[in-house]
């Protein structure tokens, strides 16, 4: 929007040099032009800023404006000192020409009028096509960083799925095997006995033979050491509960003797103070009896003796 409103301003003061915004503009394809019967009544300017126009409103005036073509030649360059100065008055239409320039005034200054309109269409279209360039720029970046953001997503998504997948699989796979392998010793144990042979070592039918009689009393050993490791373990942690509890009774109970000595202490202030403020207070009433009873004697022995005297004269 400022920039719109920084070159319409310009439009009004600055002449043109060449008629390269006629050539631009008829090159520009028809179906984005839009002709209208009269375009905007006032200046770019005071009807941007009296409609309160965003900035898509102004993208949307440019296709809009109608089309000004040059029958004749092209202005020379030669003639660029002789232009003459805009035309500046209350309300300036840029879209039709003002009463003061008709068809019958000077042609030079209708040339420079039809100019100056082809030149303000030039810079719209350049805005218009800037504008969506910029816009289409940051479409595509923002497009790319969805694409991304979509890629990673599933990209995880797939990732865990395949994870789960071929762990199922893997613990499928496991137990089967395991199955098979159980199935195999099985059958090995059934051929045995069928056999009369002795079960195969690590199965409960050969450790309930009389095979691993021997082993037995270092099996016994080993329990017991195991429990005994256990209940030692157990009664160590019994212990350091129990201590833990007599520590913490404790705590508790000096806890209660430091804050029982303590409040004691404030109150001992307390009742000092107090008895400190009685005394003040008795004392100050034995003061004031006393300097009263003396200042009374004091007026009473003055009053006697005037009277002694007046009775004398």
């Amino acid at each position: 929007f400022l920039a719109m409103q920084g070159f319409a301003e310009d439009l009004l003061t600055e002449p043109a040099v060449s008629g390269e915004g006629v050539d631009q503009l008829s090159s520009q394809p028809q179906s984005l032009l839009i002709p209208t019967a009269c375009g905007m009544t006032s200046s770019p300017v005071v009807f941007l800023l009296s409609n309160h126009c965003t900035h898509s409103d102004v993208m949307a005036i440019a296709p809009t404006t109608k089309m000004f073509t040059t029958s004749g030649p092209k202005l020379p360059f030669e003639t660029k000192g002789q232009f003459l100065s805009a035309y500046e008055g209350p309300s300036t239409d840029l879209f039709h020409l003002p009463s003061e320039l008709t068809m019958n005034d000077n042609p030079f200054d209708k040339k420079k009028a039809q100019y100056m309109r082809n030149r303000r269409n030039k810079k719209l279209w350049e805005q218009q096509e800037l504008f969506f360039q910029r816009l289409k720029s940051e479409r595509s970046e923002f497009d790319q960083k969805q694409n991304f953001a979509a890629t990673r997503i599933q990209a995880v998504f797939r990732g865990s799925q395949a994870r789960n997948t071929s762990g199922a699989v893997v613990i499928s796979k496991r137990s089967h095997k395991r199955q098979d392998m159980e199935d195999i010793f099985l059958d090995i144990q059934e051929s045995l006995y069928k056999c009369n042979q002795p079960p195969l070592p690590g199965h409960k039918s050969f450790l309930m033979s009389k095979r691993p009689q021997k082993w037995k009393m270092y099996e016994a050993a080993r329990a017991t050491r195991i429990q005994a490791a256990a209940r030692r373990f157990l009664a160590r942690m019994r212990f350091v509960n129990m201590t833990q509890k007599v520590i913490e009774d404790r705590r508790n109970e000096a806890a209660k003797v430091i804050q029982g000595s303590w409040l004691r202490s404030q109150e001992r202030k307390l009742f000092t103070k107090m008895a400190l403020k009685m005394k003040n207070v008795a004392a100050s009433k034995i003061q004031a009896a006393f300097r009263g009873s003396y200042y009374r004697f004091k007026m009473q022995f003055a009053i006697a003796a005037a009277e002694i005297l007046k009775k004398g004269v």
